[in-house]
């Protein structure tokens, strides 16, 4: 998440990883808006995953995953805290098929319950015990070895093509795309579209000097820079240029 550059800085982000013992959590993280200054908005782009939120007014949501940008409204002054869920693991982390969340957003406790949902908030703040009750509670998907499988290659095979990445994982094309759909809410083509955006914004936005946006565009898998700028407008709504210069503010 970042600022856009026409403004003051008016959002402060932080992120912390979860390891992989962790199951179906990737990060935890929190943002800020500023007390004194505008309404803050925020561009939020399609990642795989899905978020759930406690805001500063005590409610908690879910939001599902999405093949569309949306830009948010923060009010100035407002908090929000978040665990962010693991591409894929939808399903088994709050027991509902993916694909009925896909592009919701609801209260957590109508997906979960009131136990579940109080629980997840807890840990989206930060609360020890209630993480360590989460992952004793949370059971090992059978599927959660080969969906990591499955998930790993998609992210890392920005090129291929679906009968190519069913092949390597050993799933026909309509088992590798029923599998998704009901873990992570997205077939694979689509998440294969979303996990090459940000592999090649991860690369642009490498510290040590970057190869042009051409180089890195065939890099990550695109045909061509057209073929980059019809996904990153897409996607994100901006060009790649105006996304990076967008995402270097924060």
């Amino acid at each position: 998440m970042a600022e856009s550059p026409s403004q003051i800085r008016t959002s402060t982000y932080v992120e912390h990883a979860f390891g992989g013992d962790w199951q179906h959590v990737s990060a935890r993280w929190a943002q800020r808006i500023a007390a004194a200054g505008p309404a803050h908005q925020q561009l939020v782009l399609p990642d795989g995953s899905a978020d759930i939120i406690v805001c500063d007014d005590g409610s908690v949501l879910l939001v599902g995953p999405t093949l569309e940008p949306a830009v948010v409204n923060l009010p100035a002054g407002s908090t929000y805290r978040s665990l962010r869920l693991r591409p894929g693991a939808v399903r088994a982390a709050l027991g509902v098929p993916a694909l009925e969340l896909r592009d919701h957003i609801s209260p957590l406790q109508d997906v979960v319950g009131r136990r579940a949902a109080r629980e997840l908030a807890m840990t989206a703040a930060g609360n020890r015990a209630a993480a360590e009750s989460l992952q004793r509670r949370w059971a090992r998907s059978p599927q959660e070895t080969r969906l990591r499988r499955v998930i790993g290659w998609l992210a890392r095979n920005g090129g291929a093509n679906v009968d190519e990445i069913a092949t390597a994982t050993g799933l026909s094309p309509r088992q590798l795309r029923r599998l998704l759909l009901d873990h992570a809410g997205v077939g694979p083509k689509s998440l294969q579209r979303v996990f090459r955006l940000h592999r090649f914004l991860e690369l642009m936005q490498q510290p040590v000097g970057g190869s042009p946006l051409g180089v890195t565009a065939a890099e990550v898998g695109y045909f061509d820079q057209a073929h980059l700028t019809r996904e990153s407008k897409a996607l994100s709504g901006l060009t790649p240029t105006a996304l990076l210069q967008y995402l270097a503010v924060g």
